[in-house]
């Protein structure tokens, strides 16, 4: 066991430092043209003890998901809760901080997969 995992611990070489930009150094480097105005239909701003976290939801990839977002929203589900998990132009994942057997009013705990755009769209 210890082999393998040694092999696989040198299989993979870890990034060069210093070759990731931080998300400032990318705010500096763009141009106007490369901003555009968010859709205030679909951003979602949680305020934190450390900050706001301002979200961009994304209904034409899981229209499903961004509807139960904002019921769970408007419900106050995600009150005092955290931002979990975050990988950029993917996904998000935050907890409420209320009582684990609480359920939601409006919103479902656990919805179908949505990972494709249709080729058409």
């Amino acid at each position: 066991m210890a082999a393998c995992q040694s092999a696989v611990q040198t299989a993979i070489p870890p990034p060069p430092p210093g070759n990731t930009p931080s998300p400032a150094e990318v705010i500096a480097a763009s141009t106007p043209e490369e901003w555009r105005a968010l859709d205030p239909e679909n951003t979602l701003y949680m305020d934190f003890p450390n900050g706001r976290v301002v979200i961009e939801l994304a209904p034409q990839f899981a229209p499903n998901h961004v509807a139960n977002i904002k019921a769970l929203s408007r419900e106050g589900f995600f009150v005092n809760g955290a931002v979990t998990r975050v990988q950029d132009n993917f996904v998000t994942q935050w907890a409420s901080a209320q009582d684990p057997e609480r359920k939601p009013k409006v919103g479902v705990e656990k919805l179908t997969a949505e990972f494709t755009l249709p080729r058409n769209a």
